[in-house]
């Protein structure tokens, strides 16, 4: 795996970067001592140019090790790329991708990590990335 240079969600300055790991906070939801099933995530972001991009997302629940998420075959701008779920470029326009996580993906809180390697991908130009929000479908599993 090559080395990733990893980068804070606050910081304001634009970097040329090649390899870049973003790791979110742990979402809970509001509640860490309940347990969820989740079932999709939504990323509203913008990538400049068209076509698929070097970047991968994947997912892990407390505890856990990262896994891949499943694109939504039904959006336009999430792909599947054999086991990894990827981001398509947008022209620089903010647009949404979905991502199913796989049945039964249960967890107390939850992280996701985005991974730019332009080392053997889908073309290595990649410029502009931003991010706006992430938004996750789940439902309350009653138990503690």
């Amino acid at each position: 795996m090559p080395n990733h240079t990893i980068l804070k969600a606050s910081s304001p300055n634009e970097s040329e970067l090649t390899n870049v790991l973003l790791v979110t906070k742990e979402y809970d939801g509001g509640d860490s001592s309940l347990v969820k099933s989740y079932s999709r995530v939504n990323v509203s972001y913008a990538i400049n140019g068209s076509g698929i991009s070097p970047l991968t997302i994947k997912y892990k629940t407390a505890g856990g090790n990262f896994k891949n998420l499943i694109s939504v075959p039904s959006s336009y701008y999430s792909t599947q790329v054999g086991l990894e779920a990827k981001f398509k470029r947008t022209n620089g326009i903010f647009q949404t991708a979905e991502f199913d996580f796989p049945s039964q993906t249960r967890g107390k809180s939850l992280t996701l990590k985005l991974i730019l390697s332009s080392i053997g991908s889908e073309g290595s130009t990649f410029t502009k990335f931003k991010l706006s929000d992430i938004t996750f479908t789940f439902r309350l599993i009653k138990r503690k």
